[in-house]
This record gives structure tokens, sequence and C-alpha cells, in this order.
């Protein structure tokens, strides 16, 4: 067995399995045969590479069994025309409904077991439980580092200085980059997004080139905005205008691409206070929005802008340096104040309900790092707290399709256990569960 039957064959048995050494066996067992080598990286590329978008999505979902093998030359054939289809539809040489339809018939002609597979590379899911380093580590010339600014935690302490404080938003964070007229709009995690068409033909229209900007896109509240931005179909144009995107900063690509910006917030700010006023006036658009600031530095002023903005509806602020440099990690320049403390952790199992909730979710079994009082801890705990019925049959319904384990879930606690005198077993109190984050792999 060689060539793209390997490479399928093993990505369905690592998918399966939970042994992480088993799932390096596997991994390395495709790379032991170049066919299946250059296939496997061929798919990784046209999954994940940032400024390659296809502009349409297949019309079905294909089953993954039963695995039924066409020759080995044969379905390499059937991997050599979806990547020429590929470059068809990101060159745009076919576009609308035609493109779907060319897309679908394509799918439509090989068995179930192929398109299941090549369905994925169009829509970017080609995560089978390998983690993201193993594909950096594979192909490092594919993954260019992609590491934004995150935020610290504000601890109570007097600032040396008057900083920015901004509201913290409740949308999905988003990184628009512009290359040469080519724009793409993605995660924190460099994953695109569905339905930023809009968005992204503004930054496309107005010619200032090769920038990247920082912020969030926002619908109006969480679930309004989740719904938009993770739909593949369905949204109608009215849906869509209610996304916006709001700005906190901009830099050059170039700046971005080497990690190294140090323009100081306050000019960045100015930059971008421009940019949005007259990229809107451009297109005529009031879609892209500059997220405001005031200045704070007593913790009464830091409290005081904190309370303020949560009864607009935000989440709470971000407190930001103005002199600082652009931060390409978790940074002390860059410090949240909320309410709670909030966490994401991931998904590593979960129970059945029993009683009134039988039948469906009963609580979700987590783990991860948690910043706590400016300490980490790695943590796991158990949430079912928070959750609503809807919430419990979905999430149910994406474990029975094995797609639950591994996500990411934002929830919020009172404290780390070990801080009140549980070393043995670090976990969280009284933990509560908010949301998925779908905007994080």
């Amino acid at each position: 067995m060689t060539g793209l039957n390997l490479v399928l064959t093993k990505l369905s048995e690592i998918e399966k399995i939970t042994s992480r050494t088993g799932k390096e066996i596997l991994w390395n067992e495709i790379l032991a045969e170049p066919i299946a080598a250059q296939v496997l990286k061929e798919m990784v590329q046209y999954t994940a590479h940032h400024f390659w978008n296809y502009y349409t999505t297949p019309t079905k979902k294909y089953a993954a069994e039963p695995r039924t093998l066409a020759a080995d030359e044969s379905c390499n054939v059937l991997w050599e025309g979806m990547r020429k289809l590929l470059d068809l539809l990101r060159d745009r040489a076919v576009t609308g409904g035609a493109a779907k339809r060319i897309l679908d018939d394509y799918l439509d002609g090989m068995p179930a077991f192929y398109a299941h597979w090549l369905s994925r590379v169009i829509l970017r899911d080609l995560k089978v439980g390998v983690a993201t380093k193993t594909f950096e580590k594979t192909w490092p010339e594919l993954f260019p580092i992609f590491s934004p600014a995150l935020c610290d935690t504000w601890e109570g302490e007097h600032l040396s200085k008057p900083h920015y404080a901004e509201p913290k938003l409740d949308g999905f964070r988003i990184l628009t980059l512009k290359e040469a007229g080519n724009v793409v709009m993605i995660s924190r995690e460099a994953k695109p997004y569905y339905n930023t068409d809009d968005l992204i033909e503004i930054v496309k229209q107005f010619p200032l080139d090769n920038i990247v900007l920082d912020g969030e896109g926002w619908a109006g509240d969480w679930s309004t905005t989740a719904h938009i931005m993770r739909s593949q179909s369905g949204i109608s144009a009215e849906e869509r205008a209610k996304l916006k995107l709001h700005c906190f900063d901009i830099m050059l690509l170039q700046d971005w691409n080497r990690r190294r910006c140090a323009e100081p917030l306050h000019a960045r700010k100015g930059t971008l206070a421009a940019y949005i006023d007259n990229a809107n006036r451009y297109v005529g658009s009031n879609r892209l929005v500059l997220v405001p600031h005031v200045m704070v530095q007593t913790p009464d002023e830091i409290q005081e802008e904190m309370a303020r903005q949560v009864k607009l509806g935000w989440e709470g602020i971000v407190i930001k340096d103005p002199d600082a440099p652009y931060s390409f990690d978790r940074t002390s320049s860059w410090l949240k104040f909320k309410p709670v403390t909030d966490a994401n952790l991931k998904v590593v199992g979960v129970t059945e309900g029993e009683g009134a909730i039988a039948g469906m979710l009963g609580a979700l079994i987590l783990e991860g790092e948690v910043l706590y009082k400016k300490k980490k801890y790695f943590v796991k705990t158990r949430a079912g707290s928070g959750l609503t019925h809807a919430d419990r049959i979905e999430l149910w319904s994406l474990h029975k399709e094995g797609k639950l384990i591994g996500k990411t879930v934002e929830l919020k606690f009172q404290e780390v256990t070990s801080e009140i005198g549980a070393s043995s077993s670090i976990s969280l109190r009284f933990p509560i569960f908010k949301r998925i984050r779908w905007d994080i792999l």
C-alpha cells in the first residue's frame, strides 16, 4: 500500500486511537513511504495555508466507513485531480454555483471513503488528534510561527504610569492579514472563519497593502457571532451585515512575519484610527470599528472603568501599556480584568446525564493550564454547572460523533483548590461552563 491509500488508512487509524505513542508510530509509517509522505505534505499545505481560500464547500458530508480502497495508482489520481480543482477554486477560475457543482460532482464520483477525506482538505479539517506541533516539526516551511499577543491578568496593583483601558469584547479574535491584495481573516490559531467575505472585501478594496489588523468579530452577542462565523451555509446577507470587525491593533505585515514590532502602542493606535476612518469612508461602510480606550492608573480608576464596561455589556477591560511594542506571546503589557476568573481548558472526557438529563451530556471532564494570581497551575476538573438543556443535547451529539474530545471550553471559577489547601489534587472551585471556544483548536 502506497500513496493516498496509505495516507488515508493511517489517518483513519490515528483518529480512532487515543495513545500518543500509537499515533506517532502510525504517523511515522506514513512519512517512511516517499509517495505517501509527499501526498500528506500536499494535503496539509492545501489545508493550512493562510492565503489559500477556496470560496466554496461541499454540499453534503461523506461517510468515512465502509473503507473501500481502490488500486494505489488510481487513487493517487484522485488526489492529483483534487489538487488541480483546489487550484482552480483558489484562483477564482470558477466561482459561485458553478464552483460548488464542480466540487460536488468530483467528490460524488469517487468512493465515499475518499470523498470524506478529500472534502476535509477544503473544509480545513485534517486535525485527527495529532498535535499541531507535530505538523510544524515535520514541515516547518509550511507553518510560519503564528503567535498573537495574549493577556496576562491584573491583580490589583497600582500602575507605574497611566495605561489605556479598553472594553474586553465577548467576540471571536480575528487576525486580518493582507498581502499583495490578498486578504484572510483567521483565528489566533490560524484557523479560517466563515461568512467574513463582506469584511474581507472592505479590507481588500482599501488600497493600503501588506498590513495586519488585530481585533474581534462581533455581531451584537456571543451566540449570534458564533452562529455567523461557524456556519458553513444558510447565513443570509442580512445576518452577515450584523458582523463587524472591532480593531484594537495594527502593524506592517513584515513586522508580523518577523515577530518584531518595535513601534509603541500609542503610535499604532494613531495609525489604526486613521486606517479605520479612511477605509470606512473609502468603501462607504461602518463595519470596521475602532475599539475605544480611556486612561487609568490607580486601582480605583481601574475598578470603576471595569464596572462601567460590564454595565455596558462587555466582559471587563484590557489594560495596555501605551509605550509597549506588540508582543508575540502572553504579555504583562496587556492585562485583562474581569469580575470572575476564567480559563480555557481542553475536553478530555465526558459523563452521561442521569434522571432528567439522561441521554444527554452530564458533565465535561477538563484539563489544562490555568493562570491564577500570577501563578500557572495544571488542573483537572469537572464542569456541569452552566450547561443549558440545549448545550447538553448539542454537546452530547458532538461527543457521539467523536468531535467533542479535544475541543476547548471556556469556563469561569472562583479559586484554584491548591490555594485553599487541596494541593494533592489541583482542581477548580465552583467551575461554571461558559461556552465552547470554536475559535480555538
